[in-house]
């Protein structure tokens, strides 16, 4: 598709939005570690945490160029990411990868700043999606399983700028959210009009469901394991009301998906949800509460 003549502003903005800005608040998991490591009020592991969050948005926007630059004519028919700057050509192909390959460095170098093990982490993600984006999305099972790994590597990108330990059902609890997500997203596409490339990869409307249903309960699951983990934590009253919140948060996330199936944006959808949202809040606050105030001697690890 040809550009229309742009001006250098619109040029910058539709370099930017190919950036896919709405989509950074993924990164918000570079956070986990910030609040189960009692430092939520340390200013310096603050600043620390909001340093590789937004190093961690650059590199996974340097994914996302690189997806649309090779998806582009899948996605000319796509029902919303048509609309994408890339794929209406209102960025050519190769200042988007001029940019991307520009971004994807700084980014790496940016994030070695902040200590061996986070750039280690980051080089590791885009190294994985890079891999994901030519090869490995086509397979089926592989393709989400990497988008869930992804968010895997957010944690250990904020546990590892504060140097603390990572618990394990911390990691598998991100790992069965981040990939349920996936699931539905994909379950979306194949009830649309957009659902060959889905079928090509052994998808059906039928499997989808039963992984999204095993999926669910091992997010409720893992989540009440690592309670249990945590000694004489799951005795709070406080602890026992997250598990509730968790609970419901993904049985309305479930209930959103399958109720709003003909919307187009999947990232905007849930966070205009405000019973959905209210939950993820409520989650927040009864960890802070049982964490740093009735049982302070428990950490992270």
């Amino acid at each position: 598709m040809e550009s229309p003549a742009l001006t250098p502003a619109e040029r910058l903005r539709y370099l930017f939005l190919s950036m896919r800005p709405v989509h950074w608040t993924k990164n918000i998991f570079v956070f986990v570690a910030l609040l189960f490591s009692h430092r939520l009020f340390d200013w310096i592991s603050i600043v620390e945490s909001i340093y590789v969050f937004c190093v961690f948005c650059l590199v996974s926007s340097t994914i996302y160029i690189i997806n649309d630059i090779v998806d582009r004519t899948e996605d000319a028919n796509h029902p919303s990411k048509w609309m994408r700057p890339i794929t209406r050509g209102l960025v050519k192909i190769p200042h988007a990868v001029l940019f991307s390959v520009g971004l994807g460095s700084v980014s790496i170098l940016l994030a070695f700043t902040s200590g061996m093990t986070v750039g280690l982490v980051m080089l590791s993600y885009l190294t994985l999606n890079l891999l994901y984006s030519f090869f490995l999305k086509k397979i089926a099972i592989v393709d989400v399983g990497i988008i869930g790994l992804g968010f895997v590597f957010r944690v250990l990108a904020g546990a590892a700028a504060l140097d603390v330990d990572v618990s394990n059902w911390i990691l598998i609890s991100t790992f069965f959210l981040a990939t349920l997500v996936a699931l539905c997203k994909r379950r979306y596409e194949i009830m649309s009009d957009h659902a060959s490339v889905h079928f090509e990869r052994g998808y059906s409307p039928y499997f989808l469901d039963m992984l999204i249903v095993t999926l669910a309960a091992s997010v409720i699951g893992s989540y009440i394991f690592y309670v249990i983990s945590r000694g004489q934590w799951q005795n709070g009253i406080a602890v026992m009301l997250s598990v509730l919140s968790v609970f419901y948060g993904v049985i309305r996330y479930l209930l959103i998906i399958y109720r709003n199936e003909e919307k187009l944006d999947h990232t905007r959808l849930i966070l205009s949800d405000k019973p959905l949202v209210a939950s993820v809040l409520i989650w927040i606050g009864l960890s802070i509460i049982e964490m740093y105030y009735i049982n302070p001697n428990l950490r992270f690890e």
